[in-house]
């Protein structure tokens, strides 16, 4: 079972981004701002385009917060690198030097060969994580991701949080799993299959490029959530190829 990821043609991989605010150039200094597993994030390359893609987690590692999300969601593109990240508002500043960042992007997303699609970055002081996720975004192309929207979806989704991480091999073909994504937010599906020595979950669950990074997790009786996964590549918008979260990479904890 093969689902197309568009890590070699990023415009198919997460949604392009040119505001008006980007486009003109307006771009607030690093700020007070929550962020939530399953929000949007938007990465600045230095060519200036910005690209959509969703926050999986925070981790930490010597003191410093990192931001998680996909491993193509960072990777350079053409002679092109990442130079910062912005909330969902394309706005806000939550990471403004790379410096400290990193990809793992190799194998491909065939349930037979091993697959590693997660990315990592700084986050500046001013980014408190919240622990949790709340129901992800409605990401619109050439719109963004906050709109009324979006904050239907996270005042209807429960906010859930975050227990902790469990592998790949705590949930079995059949289980419900959900993902919160920047682009068709929360839903949930069955998984199809699961790859324990390449450390991959098949799921049939709706997902959108865009909603690349976001977690994919299990839901506890209390309603908190136990992250699984990272969304990787979807194809014809039901298949999900999810990439194990564990082991973290980089030393994060």
């Amino acid at each position: 079972m093969r689902f197309p990821m568009a890590r070699r043609a990023r415009a198919a991989a997460a949604s392009l981004l040119l505001t008006a605010a980007a486009a003109l150039g307006f771009a607030a200094p690093a700020q007070a701002v929550d962020v939530y597993s399953g929000d949007s994030i938007r990465v600045a390359y230095s060519d200036g385009a910005r690209y959509g893609c969703t926050l999986n987690t925070v981790a930490h590692r010597g003191g410093q917060a990192y931001g998680v999300t996909a491993g193509h969601c960072l990777a350079p593109i053409g002679g092109a690198v990442p130079v910062a990240v912005y909330a969902a508002d394309n706005r806000t500043l939550i990471s403004g030097d790379l410096r400290d960042s990193g990809f793992e992007m190799w194998g491909d997303n065939t349930l037979g060969s091993p697959l590693r699609d997660v990315a990592w970055f700084p986050l500046n002081g001013g980014a408190a994580y919240g622990g949790a996720m709340r129901g992800g975004a409605v990401d619109i192309p050439f719109i963004g991701a906050v709109h009324p929207l979006s904050d239907a979806v996270q005042r209807i989704n429960p906010t859930r949080r975050i227990a902790g991480y469990h592998p790949v091999t705590a949930v079995k073909p059949g289980q419900i799993v959900c993902k919160d994504g920047a682009r068709t937010a929360r839903t949930c599906g069955p998984v199809l299959k699961v790859n324990p020595e390449t450390g991959e979950l098949a799921v049939l669950i709706i997902a959108l490029h865009g909603d690349s990074g976001g977690p994919v997790y299990t839901v506890n009786p209390d309603g908190s959530a136990n992250i699984i996964g990272i969304a990787s590549g979807t194809a014809f918008g039901v298949l999900l190829a999810v990439d194990g979260l564990l082991p973290l990479p980089a030393g994060l904890r």
